[in-house]
This record gives C-alpha cells, sequence and structure tokens, in this order.
C-alpha cells in the first residue's frame, strides 16, 4: 500500500513538470505570447525615454532609473524640443528621459531616435488608477459629486477639463500621458489597431501589479544587479479606498476608460504569464528590498510632497554613514530631491571645465545638460552651450532583446 501511495505521488510530480515544461514551451512559441529575453547583443541601444504616467507607481521606477543615470554617468533630459536641437547638430547619446509630460511620438523620435533608444511606461490597474487620482488631487477636493455624476458623459468632462486640467487624468488617464487620446476623451478606434500602434511606440511596459516582475525583466535587459533595482515604496498614499467607491469605479471603467483597460487586459496576459517563470528572482528582490528597509531605515513616517501634500514616507536611519548611508539616502528620497540633486551634480561636472570650446563635429563624443522645470518638460528650460571637453561617459551595454512582448 505504501508503494502504490509512493508511485501515485512520483506520477502527480511527473506529471506537473511536464505541464511545466509545456506551458513554457508554449509561451516561447506562441507569438501572441511572452517572448523570452534573447541574449542578443544590443550595443547600439545608448538612451532610455521613459513616459512617466500618473498615478502608477511611476515615481518609484523613476527612483531606480535615476539611479542607474547616475550610476552610469546618463545625461538626463528635461526638454525635449530643446533636445531636438541638441541631436539634430550634434547627435549626442548616453542619455535619459524621466519627466513627467504628454507623449508625442513625432517630437520623442526627433530627441531620442528609435533604433539606439529604449521606449518604456508603466501601466496600472484603470479602476485603481482612477481612485489613487481621485484621493491625490488636492484639486478635486470637494468635487467628487460632480465627477460621480458626469464622468460617463464626455462631452461634460471635457468641457470641465478645460478649467481644470488635472480631470485629464480621470478619463483614460494613462492614454492621455501616453499621447493616444486627447483630454477626457474615449478611444474610437479598434482594439487591434490600438495594441499594434502602442507595441511599434513602445518596447517595454511594466505592470504596477506586477512591478517586481517588470524590475527583473529591466535588470536583464539593462543587465543591471539586484541592487540595482532595490526599491522601496517612498511616496505611498495616505488615504484608504472605500468598497463603495471601488465598486463605483468597477462599474464605470470600462466606458471612461477603454484605451486603458484594453492596453492593460493585453500586458496583464503577459505579466500573468511570465510570473511563473520569474518566481525565483522576484523572491530574491523582495528579500533585497525587506534587508535594506530594515537597515536603512526605523519604518513609516507622514512627510510632505510640494508642501502640503501627505505621503507615507521612510525615517532614515541616523547611524549610517559613508556609502551605505548615500544609497539608503538615495532609495528614500522623492523623485523630485533625486532629479535635483542629479541636475546639479551634472551641471557641475558640465559646466566646470571651463576653457573648452566646441569646434566642428568632434561634439558628437561629447555630453550637455538641459535644464527645465520638472513636470513641465516642453517648457521654457534654457540650454546651456557645452564648454567642457570631450568625455568618454559610460554606454549601456544591452544584452538581451528588447522586443519582450511581441
Amino acid at each position: 500500500m505504501l508503494s502504490r501511495h509512493k508511485n501515485f505521488i512520483f506520477c502527480l510530480i511527473g506529471f506537473f513538470l511536464i505541464c511545466q515544461w509545456y506551458n513554457f514551451n508554449q509561451y516561447r512559441k506562441n507569438d501572441n505570447n511572452f517572448e523570452w529575453p534573447l541574449e542578443i547583443n544590443k550595443n547600439n541601444l545608448k538612451n532610455i525615454y521613459f513616459v512617466k504616467t500618473h498615478k502608477t507607481a511611476s515615481s518609484a521606477l523613476q527612483n531606480v532609473l535615476i539611479r542607474l543615470a547616475d550610476k552610469r554617468k546618463m545625461r538626463v533630459v528635461t526638454n525635449l524640443q530643446k533636445e531636438i536641437i541638441i541631436n539634430s547638430s550634434f547627435g549626442l547619446n548616453d542619455k535619459i528621459y524621466f519627466i513627467h509630460g504628454r507623449h508625442n511620438t513625432q517630437i520623442a523620435e526627433k530627441a531620442f531616435p528609435r533604433n539606439n533608444s529604449l521606449y518604456m511606461t508603466i501601466l496600472r490597474k484603470p479602476a485603481d488608477q482612477l481612485l489613487s487620482s481621485l484621493n491625490y488631487f488636492r484639486m478635486l477636493k470637494g468635487k467628487r459629486t460632480t465627477i460621480y455624476n458626469n464622468i460617463e458623459d464626455e462631452r461634460t468632462m471635457k468641457k470641465l477639463a478645460s478649467k481644470n486640467k488635472i480631470l485629464c487624468l480621470l478619463r483614460n488617464s494613462a492614454s492621455y500621458d501616453l499621447g493616444i487620446v486627447n483630454c477626457a476623451e474615449s478611444y474610437k478606434g479598434s482594439e487591434q489597431s490600438l495594441i499594434n500602434r502602442f507595441k511599434k511606440e513602445f518596447d517595454f511596459v511594466i505592470l504596477t501589479e506586477y512591478f517586481n516582475e517588470g524590475l527583473i525583466l529591466l535588470k536583464k535587459m539593462l543587465n543591471l544587479s539586484y541592487k540595482d533595482i532595490v526599491c522601496l515604496s517612498v511616496n505611498q498614499g495616505t488615504k484608504k479606498v472605500d468598497e463603495k467607491d471601488r465598486e463605483w469605479a468597477e462599474s464605470v471603467i470600462e466606458k471612461v476608460s477603454n484605451a486603458d483597460v484594453i492596453l492593460y487586459n493585453y500586458y496583464l496576459k503577459k505579466y500573468e504569464e511570465v510570473r511563473v517563470l520569474l518566481k525565483d528572482e522576484v523572491d530574491e528582490l523582495k528579500r533585497q528590498n525587506d534587508y535594506y528597509q530594515n537597515e536603512c531605515t526605523n519604518g513609516r513616517e507622514q512627510k510632505y510632497f510640494y508642501g502640503d501634500v501627505p505621503y507615507i514616507g521612510y525615517s532614515l536611519r541616523t547611524n549610517l554613514t559613508g556609502d551605505f548611508k548615500d544609497f539608503c539616502v538615495k532609495l528614500t528620497s522623492t523623485e523630485l530631491e533625486l532629479t535635483n540633486d542629479l541636475l546639479k551634480k551634472q551641471l557641475d561636472i558640465f559646466s566646470g571645465s571651463g576653457n573648452g570650446h566646441l569646434r566642428e563635429k568632434k561634439i558628437r563624443e561629447s555630453s550637455c545638460s538641459c535644464t527645465g522645470s520638472l513636470g513641465k518638460p516642453q517648457g521654457s528650460s534654457e540650454w546651456r552651450k557645452p564648454s567642457f571637453k570631450p568625455s568618454s561617459l559610460k554606454k549601456i551595454n544591452l544584452i538581451f532583446s528588447l522586443k519582450i512582448f511581441e
């Protein structure tokens, strides 16, 4: 009897392993499913263009990208219009863009050529994103009844949004940031045409709900270490979502954010498939996140963003020293603090040599600095003509395929 029981267990294990092997091969063979990153040399890839969407944990991802830019001496671009001039004149690379601003394909591709730039963004479950926006933006305080009564009416919401631009981030919020729809609009095209267009414009997408899996994929593509992708939730919201509000959001979301729903569901299927393959690596990342949270901080505390917006951040330990302290500070700083520090550092480096002048087309080997207002990458930033000798900035070495989600 015991022998039969053991044989039965072995058969079950064997059946499970065969199923896992079959599923893995199906993922690789099916063009519409996840394609495992291949070890392809991507030496021509020199730049990163990240479209930062609202209320999607994009700030947490931005923290990782800022640290990457600092480590690899990448030039931070804050104004795409000015970068077009720089790119057309000098063809400079080793640059990164991660500032809030609506995506415009024509502008972006002139500043960040598609043949040598990684285009990426982040999406969140649309109903949760809608509720997060309602809870976060103070300009919407006292307007909930109006929003609840009118959000399904596109014409009314457009009219309201013409007086309060924050309302553009309620209907198809991500698709608005991504330049797919205009303010408060519904998407009018077909589902497949939207997916095809999006896949042509973006190489890589992270989902908020599969954030760690996305970081593991990013680690593979950019040849990073676990320490490079360690990420703490620095600016967690302070308000809990009411269950009735959640039910309301779920009931209206397919009508008010149809483009967001299409894109999210498409990539959700990909991540549901790939998470099994990445489980061990995700577990290791979680262990490292826990380690740095325990060693760097005393736990959570309420702070204020932009002076009056409350959020839950971290209380930094007071006994930290040296490089470890510097790393802990970066892990627990807001994106505004990190970006300002990095821009200041780059200004000091790029404008500090004094007597150098740019001549002929040798500028292609150099770099420069663009400074501007955060959150307004198309705005009135002032470009300072570089006055330093050519520098040999480290190029990003990508050894995995970009086309993960074909």
